[in-house]
């Protein structure tokens, strides 16, 4: 079999150690870093308000762990810890000897299946070993056909809430740990079901791009956030679904005609 191995260059490393590691960021991140046997966690962190500010990776080593977070996020990510912190026992510090790795197979111990999304395969922080031939394209599609966007490099902080991006479908929120920033909001939307919007996958018959508006009957229904070829991600208003399923011809983009498929699944 032909593993392809896949650098994310557009990943940073960042470790967080000391003592107080562990209870400081289970009371913040969205997802619950004790009971669970895993060494490998899909997060994010929030606004007060249940906003998405950042989503990233955890992986648990000895005394801490490693932050694998999207490199344009990196330096605010840093500053809003710092500000969290207070007192509690914590080291903060760019690795930069550190690179993410995504591969088919697992090729060496510490790495582990995507939280996320089996189907991303396995991924891993290693040592830095030079630069090599990356197909970055090819796991952005892995990722659309995954319907699985990712903040930093599709989304900006503060534009959605994370179960609009269905954060709460891919293992990266714990609705049963306690408390952790913006808990409320996204517990009561969770119980309530009021996600008013959610992400699909589709796959158009012409190049389509990041930011035009889809159109039913006239009315402003959604936003694509991500194409690469003809496949892509969309935001839309949930109930506007059934009609898009009864009458696909209606559906517009920046109201030009466009053939047009949205992968539709239970959420």
């Amino acid at each position: 079999m032909n593993n392809k191995i896949i650098q994310l260059n557009n990943r940073a490393v960042i470790s967080i150690t000391g003592k107080d590691s562990l209870d400081f960021l289970q009371s913040i991140v969205t997802i619950d870093l004790e009971n669970s046997n895993t060494k490998l966690f899909s997060s994010c962190l929030l606004t007060p308000q249940g906003k998405l500010l950042y989503h990233f990776f955890l992986y648990k080593i000895e005394n801490g762990f490693l932050i694998d977070i999207h490199n344009t996020s990196v330096e605010e990510f840093k500053n809003k810890i710092e500000f969290y912190k207070l007192m509690s026992d914590i080291i903060i510090k760019n690795r930069e000897d550190l690179e993410v790795i995504s591969s088919d197979e697992k090729i060496f111990d510490d790495m582990w299946l995507d939280p996320r999304n089996s189907n991303l395969g396995w991924r891993g922080i290693r040592e830095k070993e030079g630069k090599k031939k990356d197909d970055l394209r090819f796991y952005e599609i892995k990722k659309i056909y995954s319907c699985i966007i990712e903040q930093g490099e599709d989304v900006s902080s503060e534009e959605f809430f994370p179960m609009e991006l269905n954060y709460d479908n891919l293992n990266s929120i714990s609705f049963d740990k306690g408390c952790f920033i913006g808990q409320e909001v996204t517990s009561r939307m969770y119980r309530k079901g009021k996600a008013k919007k959610r992400i699909f996958s589709f796959q158009s018959e012409k190049n389509l791009e990041k930011g035009q508006k889809i159109f039913f009957n006239d009315k402003n229904i959604g936003l694509i956030l991500k194409t690469v070829n003809l496949n892509g991600i969309a935001l839309l208003k949930v109930n506007s679904i059934p009609l898009m399923q009864k009458d696909p011809d209606q559906i517009f983009i920046n109201k030009d005609s466009c053939g047009i498929n949205f992968n539709f699944h239970k959420k």
